[in-house]
């Protein structure tokens, strides 16, 4: 009771006692006046949302209020955590219906709603709403913040709770109020937002970015047809505008199928794929992608399915192909986590002698993937050898292409990489990625021609 009565800021008074109780509620109090004082500062900027608006307000039967809420629509009054239609004030049987703010700013009534006003026989009224910053959607807010902006920043990717935007550098200085902004108008499930501060440039496709509002927490769990998915946003390469392309492929495969995910990630393809009832080997070179592959193995019951590597590309084809013992060994390199180690030694142990054969191959790196048909070349002989009269694999190859780049274009920059022409070259177009770029998808069985490609490859090394 005798800190409440003394004044903040307590540092001007000295205290002398035993105990060190008052001294200790003083100081908790001084602790929490100044952390307000910070969080008024620091959220100052809200208080110009305050202001008092003039509405028009239609005073209407409760029977006929749905009809009329329905039939006006688009004239109604539309703010966040406001309504539209209130209690009237004289005549229970009566509700109000709230007109858009703008037409109790002088601007005439449209000619429906002088329709509706006719044929019940009533007046418009004037009313007054007070406003805060809570009844401002995030759009009216940054349209006020930066008036004279055309391109306003007014949409993100969503990731779990995480909120991503790419905002342009004009923006840059603003991030904090801007990220507070998208955090404010989109909770509880916006918790964090985060913004993209450089280009994917590492062999991990991940890109720098940096928490601008909410919650320092970038791991992350997202849900897609029916799959669960854990992930580390700031760690592992994620997209969720492939979620589309992750069913329309994995659609194309039939339960039984052995699939190779040669580009894995987190398993967007191998996860579904395994609950389609195939028998999945998935591999990606970024430690953190496999570690949280085989959790999200684990967390969709299909672990039995999914044999998750942690290696370069080229090699985890080459071992499943022919599984010697130095490869066995060369596999267990990248893995960091103890787990992970563990995990990989029982998929080797289980790794069949013979080596696998499998029926479909995805390559989903887009920027680079083309580049490793190549490796095709090495094992083409033992995929022939055991396919016998079936077909060899199928490949599902993901690559970047400019705009002005044909079909043709890119089936024969393909065939550069694999030394082979493709005959049944499928190319699904997955989406846009930019202006002059576009994502695609080329799919086709591996051609048996490729075998020639190596021999070929042998005769120019001894020459």
């Amino acid at each position: 009771r005798i800190a409440d009565a003394i004044p903040t800021p307590w540092h001007d008074v000295v205290v002398v006692g035993e105990g060190g109780g008052i001294a200790s509620a003083m100081r908790a109090r001084a602790w929490k006046a100044t952390k307000k004082a910070a969080t008024m500062a620091k959220d100052g900027w809200k208080k110009q949302f305050e202001q008092k608006v003039k509405l028009t307000g239609l005073p209407v039967p409760v029977a006929q209020c749905h009809a009329v809420q329905k039939k006006l629509k688009k004239h109604l009054y539309d703010r966040p955590k406001r309504r539209s239609v209130v209690r009237g004030e004289e005549k229970e049987d009566v509700r109000v219906v709230l007109l858009h703010e703008r037409y109790g700013d002088g601007m005439e009534l449209p000619q429906d709603v002088l329709q509706v006003m006719e044929e019940l026989g009533i007046q418009g009224k004037t009313y007054e709403d007070v406003l805060d910053y809570e009844h401002w959607t995030a759009e009216q807010v940054l349209q006020k913040l930066f008036p004279d902006v055309q391109e306003l920043p007014t949409s993100f990717e969503t990731v779990g709770h995480i909120a991503h935007l790419n905002l342009k550098d004009e923006f840059r200085k603003h991030k904090e109020i801007i990220g507070q902004v998208f955090l404010d108008k989109n909770q509880p499930h916006i918790r964090t937002v985060v913004n993209k501060v450089g280009n994917i440039e590492d062999e991990f496709r991940v890109f720098p970015m940096e928490v601008i509002a909410g919650e320092d927490n970038t791991v992350a769990e997202v849900r897609q047809h029916g799959s669960r998915f854990k992930l580390d946003y700031e760690k592992v390469y994620w997209n969720s505008r492939l979620e589309n392309e992750h069913r329309r492929l994995v659609e194309l495969f039939q339960e039984g199928d052995v699939v190779c995910d040669m580009m894995a990630g987190i398993g967007p393809f191998a996860v579904p794929a395994a609950k389609r009832g195939c028998t999945v080997y998935a591999n990606d070179l970024n430690p953190t992608s496999t570690h949280y592959l085989t959790i999200n193995s684990r967390i969709n019951k299909v672990q039995e399915k999914v044999h998750t590597f942690n290696m370069d590309a080229r090699e985890f084809v080459r071992l499943l192909v022919h599984p010697s013992a130095e490869r066995r060994t060369n596999a267990r390199a990248h893995v960091e986590m103890q787990e992970d180690a563990e995990h990989l030694q029982t998929v080797l142990s289980q790794l069949p002698a013979v080596g696998v054969s499998f029926d479909h191959v995805i390559m989903n790196l887009p920027a680079s993937a083309v580049e490793f048909l190549d490796v095709f070349q090495d094992v083409v002989e033992e995929l022939e050898l055991r396919a016998g009269h079936k077909k060899l694999p199928k490949i599902h190859c993901y690559m970047f292409a400019k705009s002005d780049e044909t079909k043709e274009d890119i089936r024969v920059r393909a065939e550069g990489y694999l030394g082979a022409h493709i005959e049944d070259a499928a190319l699904h177009c997955v989406r846009n990625v930019s202006p002059n770029k576009d994502m695609y998808c080329l799919s086709f069985s591996l051609p048996r021609a490729v075998c020639y490609a190596r021999e070929e490859v042998k005769r120019q090394r001894c020459e």
